[in-house]
């Protein structure tokens, strides 16, 4: 193959296995390699056959030889073959001219992004010619347009075979033998000229790279995801330091994002896959304000839902990154107006046949500049809408949690932290001492499903503990008097923070936070842990906690920091707030003087009523509180399915009738509420007519009529008609009915607006998210937004 092909896949170095074959052995290998029919003899005219090495068997070939320390110090992990098809779709998307592209990848790994890549340049180059590009002509659209570097050599080299064999797949054998025979072809040689290898010369954050100071059209590119622990200092923390880059809990794909910016021309594009708590996190802020300063956004594809079914085996998901080099400096603001599309898929069936088909309502169009100052919109805006932001605005405007223990010390009214630490080989061990003394929480304990701690659940502190780390005051303090405890984990089918109020001597570990204050505040605590296990919190949760949307059922203290929380005198209304909190303290002491066993069923008996003081006390409209009740009924049970035979979610199954009619009141209230705030005239119609559920090719449609005269409520109707849909899906068919390719492997299913005879019509599958209360809110101001667009452009088509 040396002779045959050349290239640097194969190399003349040696391994010492082969040094132990004899002679008759290598020729039983050579026989096997040139095609030989053992049985028979019979040789073969053409010795090579490539299209039984497809590129993601050979990455996953690459992976299997890396040990779990190389691929967890070096952040090494195998890209799937969906991911980066999808992943180069979204690069090439926006090209003008794909063929005059310089694709570079600064941690090829095993060449998967890069390979994939360029089979899609020579389809567009043979699309473009009309006839199959020739071995000459593959070899130098290689040269021309792909480049890469790894520091690991064995990966280059695999690298270099992928590319290779996709030069060859597909190329006739005749047309190979003509190309050498004629003009001496060989495979085009990669090393040192298109691939650079080693920490000496392909290190990305050295100066010394290979490639540094050229610059590429495009960096794509599935970085390193590492974290290094402890006092390390790497390439990429020197790198950070001399750019002054923000570094976020130094993960490694970070700072590869905003070195890329070296590496590419003005104007240049990157699409990269960051891990997801690299945008998502509380401590990413500052990176994610700088990245879209640098870059100007123009895609960004949450993955977080998606799991268990793009990621079974890992502990994270990630975001496909695509944006464009601002300029020479990274500007001090971004400009007003800038916006960029916000994908966040849902798992659903069509992942099973290996696509993406995403809803509108997962479709958002979000400011630049608003995201780089709060990029907590980005988890907000996962599952929720503006309708989640004006709720979340307004409520914490009038205070957070954290307004009680962040600031200077003398202002804090409340302590929280968490408990003791166990072990920390950084820090002295002591004796226990006066835990001895005090009964123990054990996170089990937790687990009882209620607002309060039932002093039977406690222990002995565990005898096998002997020492403890860090015992001082500060931590004594909250083992005693009116606080809140909560565990950092939740189980999926509660899917809410585990907190209990307790008030005796007792004390806990780090696995445990807790809300401390003093003895006055006993009211506002117990009234807390309500809180945190209620409806409301539940849907905070789902609107501001990263990791329980992408990763596992976990909460942070950050998490906690960002609910709205204030007392009952800076409520929307204080009387109503203090009569809600003056009920919870009744019902948490009644629920405290009962035995453990028959605390559960006390609590189920008044949940409702708990909530219903909850929303009281934040104000909540009944809209408002419909929305939020929804959200963690439909919405929250549906988050992450862990495989697909747990797709069929509250939000994948079939809504009834009861549904359709909701959906069409609700509509038609809030065309109403439109109307009226916009000082409009004329009554609307709402007609939904939908599949028999119980048929296959389920979709409804939703009639929008409108009357100038009269200002009447609008009417709602649902009702059921199989050859009523079948008849009005056809004519809308016809009038432009459809989905939107978004490359090759995710459509967007649009939110199709069709007008015709006057009436406006949508189509909707019958899945329960579909119909909810929360997309006919959506769908009301969609059809504003729409009507006064369509009304500008005809006034202006008018003027002209």
């Amino acid at each position: 193959m040396r002779s045959d092909f050349n290239g640097d896949f194969l190399g003349d170095d040696r391994h010492d296995p082969w040094t132990a074959l004899s002679d008759s052995d290598f020729d039983l290998l050579h026989q096997f390699l040139i095609r030989t029919d053992m049985r028979t003899g019979q040789g073969d005219f053409w010795n090579y056959d490539f299209s039984y090495l497809p590129v993601e068997l050979l990455s996953g070939l690459y992976e299997q030889f890396l040990t779990p320390e190389e691929q967890a110090s070096d952040g090494a992990y195998y890209t799937p073959r969906n991911l980066a098809m999808l992943a180069v779709d979204q690069a090439l998307l926006t090209s003008t001219d794909p063929l005059s592209e310089t694709i570079f990848d600064g941690a090829c790994g095993s060449g998967i992004l890069l390979t994939t890549a360029y089979r899609r340049l020579i389809a567009f180059a043979e699309a473009r010619k009309g006839s199959q590009l020739g071995f000459a002509e593959r070899g130098e659209l290689l040269t021309r347009s792909i480049f890469g570097g790894d520091i690991n050599f064995m990966a280059c080299r695999v690298t270099a075979f992928s590319l290779y064999l996709s030069l060859l797949e597909g190329l006739a054998p005749a047309d190979i033998l003509e190309a050498q025979e004629r003009d001496g072809t060989k495979l085009p040689p990669l090393k040192g000229r298109n691939l650079a290898h080693g920490r000496e010369t392909a290190d990305f954050f050295s100066d010394d790279h290979a490639f540094h100071g050229r610059r590429f059209s495009l960096v794509i590119s599935n970085p390193p995801w590492a974290e290094p622990e402890g006092k390390e200092h790497t390439s990429a923390d020197a790198w950070a330091d001399r750019a002054r880059a923000p570094f976020a809990r130094r993960q490694v794909a970070g700072a590869y994002a905003l070195r890329a910016l070296d590496f590419l021309e003005e104007g240049g594009r990157a699409c990269l896959i960051l891990p997801i708590g690299q945008l998502l996190g509380a401590s990413s802020e500052a990176f994610v304000s700088y990245l879209l300063r640098a870059y100007r956004p123009r895609r960004i594809i949450n993955f977080g839902d998606l799991q268990g079914l793009l990621f079974p085996t890992a502990e994270n998901t990630c975001h496909v990154f695509l944006g464009e080099r601002r300029g020479a400096t990274v500007p001090e603001a971004i400009p007003f107006g800038e916006v960029f599309d916000y994908l966040v898929p849902k798992a659903d069936l069509s992942l099973a046949l290996g696509r993406l088909t995403m809803q509108s309502a997962d479709r958002h169009a979000l400011q630049s500049r608003s995201v780089a100052e709060d990029p907590q919109l980005l988890v907000t805006m996962m599952w929720g809408d503006a309708n989640d932001l004006a709720i979340l605005s307004r409520l914490g405007l009038r205070g957070t949690f954290a307004n009680f223990w962040r600031g200077p010390a003398k202002n804090r009214r409340w302590t929280y932290r968490k408990g003791i630490h166990v072990e920390d080989k950084t820090r002295v061990a002591v004796d226990p001492g006066p835990l001895h003394a005090m009964r123990h929480v054990t996170t089990k304990a937790l687990s009882a499903g209620v607002p309060v701690l039932s002093p039977e659940l406690l222990v002995p502190w565990p005898a096998d503990r002997r020492t403890v780390v860090g015992l001082n005051e500060s931590v004594l303090s909250v083992f005693d008097g009116p606080r809140v405890l909560f565990p950092d984990g939740f189980s999926r089918g509660q899917l809410n923070v585990r907190a209990a109020y307790y008030d005796a001597p007792a004390s806990f570990t780090h696995s445990v936070g807790v809300i401390a204050g003093p003895k006055v505040d006993a009211p506002l605590l117990k009234f807390a842990a309500v809180y945190l296990r209620s409806t409301l919190a539940r849907y905070f949760l789902m609107m501001r906690g990263w990791k329980m949307l992408c990763e596992r059922n976990g909460i942070h203290l950050t998490d906690v920091d960002a609910f709205p929380f204030f007392p009952p005198e800076d409520a929307p209304d204080p009387e109503a707030a203090t009569a809600a909190l003056a009920a919870v303290d009744v019902h948490v002491d009644k629920l405290a003087d009962k035995p453990d066993l028959i605390q559960q069923i006390y609590y189920e008996s008044v949940h409702s009523e708990l909530d219903d003081a909850v929303f009281s006390y934040f104000g909540l409209t009944s809209e408002e509180r419909t929305l939020i009740t929804e959200t963690v009924k439909i919405l929250m049970p549906s988050i992450r399915p862990r495989s697909f035979k747990s797709l069929d979610t509250p939000a994948q199954r079939t809504a009834g009738r009861a549904d359709f009619s909701a959906y069409a009141g609700t509509l038609a209230h809030a065309l109403t509420a439109w109307r009226d705030r916009t000082g409009g005239q004329g009554q609307f119609s709402v007609d939904v007519v939908t599949n028999d559920p119980r048929r296959a090719g389920l979709s409804g449609i939703v009639r929008i009529s409108y009357a100038e005269n009269g200002q009447a409520v609008t009417a709602a109707d649902a009702s059921i008609d199989d050859e009523l849909v079948l008849e009005t899906l056809s004519a809308l068919r016809k009038s432009g009915l459809r989905t939107i390719p978004s490359g090759d492997h995710l459509s967007l299913v649009p939110d199709a607006h069709l007008w015709i005879d006057g009436s406006l019509y949508l189509v909707r599958p019958l899945t329960q998210r579909s119909w909810t209360v929360r997309q006919a809110l959506r769908d009301a101001e969609h059809i504003v937004r729409t009507v006064q667009s369509r009304a500008r452009i005809e006034k202006s088509a008018a003027t002209a």
